[in-house]
């Protein structure tokens, strides 16, 4: 018998769903982005000096989030 653990269980959204990922346990942020967050962090600051900037309702990082959860999990509309 195996223990079974819930492991997408945040009720966070947006901004407060990436910060939760980004600074919570470091496999949840290899399995959402496919990278550790100090990569994520360093490839925002990069992306954001090349011109990605915040927009009215959605912030750099989760854009930034929202791209590589996509690539990562191979999803689709």
């Amino acid at each position: 018998m195996t223990d079974c653990t819930i492991k997408h269980d945040s009720i966070l959204t947006g901004q407060a769903w990436v910060t939760e990922v980004l600074y919570g346990h470091p496999e949840r942020c290899l399995n959402a982005f496919g990278m550790s967050s100090n990569i994520f962090m360093w490839l925002l600051a990069k992306l954001s000096m090349s011109g990605l900037c915040d927009s009215r309702h959605v912030s750099a990082a989760e854009q930034l989030a929202i791209f590589l959860y996509f690539v990562c999990q191979g999803a689709s509309q």
